[in-house]
């Protein structure tokens, strides 16, 4: 399935604002959570089974990958790279 326009241009901009450092990095970086938090959810409840596990692996999934960002090179599209 070839990416949508979205996964190219506007969440490549998305992944670089939410590097910068400041509200405009944070804001990008919700952005990034909304847009991929219903599938991570659906994924894990899958996994887990139950969706009080689901929720806190998700927000522990989205941190870490907050702080590993600047190591996103874009050789993958960002869910690939979540996942």
């Amino acid at each position: 399935m070839p990416p949508t326009p979205l996964e190219n241009k506007e969440e490549k901009e998305l992944i670089r604002r939410a590097c910068l450092k400041g509200n405009r990095g944070e804001a990008a970086y919700t952005e990034l959570v909304h847009l991929h938090q219903a599938w991570v959810l659906r994924m894990l409840f899958y996994l887990l089974g139950n969706s009080e596990d689901a929720e806190e692996v998700a927000q522990d999934t989205f941190l870490r990958a907050y702080l590993a960002l600047d190591g996103f090179r874009g050789k993958s599209s960002f869910k690939t790279w979540l996942r």
